[in-house]
């Protein structure tokens, strides 16, 4: 259980990278990725264990391991965007201005990208990782293992509490944005609330 653990944070500390030097590349500017404020996405580290777990024994059929990567990565990100949606109330990413989407929450682009990295796991990169972890005495994997549950739940707690007050602010700019409507349209200032309407939309 402690190795899982310890493959988790592995590969949520993989994807942080990976997230974070693709938008840098895309948007030209480095930008936090995720929900939690750690250098960890934990979507990645579940989608890994996943592709680990199902699809190791098909390690020399490279097309299968793919498509089932496809699969699985893409049912994983439709599922976490639909939970934290109703969770949150909040998007967290949005594919929707992106061809061959579904609902917003997956792309064909991304899973492609995803059915490759699929295969680069099971027939490189796990290999590797786990030749590195079993050098690791259990005393020190326990160890390991105990102080990243420790510090993902600190930082789990202290971004719950950020999203809930940021959640509060929207709410309160919200009923802010619909008393200055009110206004605006006491005062009969139609082009004012035409410009107003645009920039609450913009932000």
């Amino acid at each position: 259980m402690d190795l899982y653990f310890i493959y988790f944070i592995i590969y949520s500390f993989i994807g942080f990278i990976l997230e974070t030097t693709y938008v840098f590349l895309m948007d030209k500017k480095l930008t936090q990725r995720g929900f939690l404020w750690g250098p960890v996405i934990p979507i990645y580290g579940f989608g890994a264990l996943a592709i680990i777990i199902a699809l190791s024994s098909y390690k020399n059929k490279i097309v299968l391991i793919f498509v089932l990567g496809i699969i699985l990565t893409s049912t994983l990100e439709y599922i976490t965007s639909y939970v934290m949606e109703k969770l949150f109330d909040m998007r967290w990413w949005d594919y929707s201005q992106r061809k061959y989407n579904i609902n917003g929450r997956i792309c064909l682009r991304n899973s492609l990208m995803f059915g490759i990295l699929s295969v680069l796991l099971i027939q490189w990169i796990h290999p590797l990782i786990s030749q590195f972890t079993l050098s690791f005495s259990n005393n020190t994997l326990k160890i390991l293992a105990s102080v990243s549950f420790v510090m993902l739940m600190i930082d789990w707690t202290w971004s719950m509490l950020e999203v809930l007050n940021f959640k509060h602010y929207i709410q309160e700019m919200d009923i802010l944005r619909n008393k200055a409507l009110d206004y605006l349209r006491e005062q009969n200032i139609i082009g004012n609330v035409k410009d107003f309407m645009m920039m609450q939309d913009e932000f």
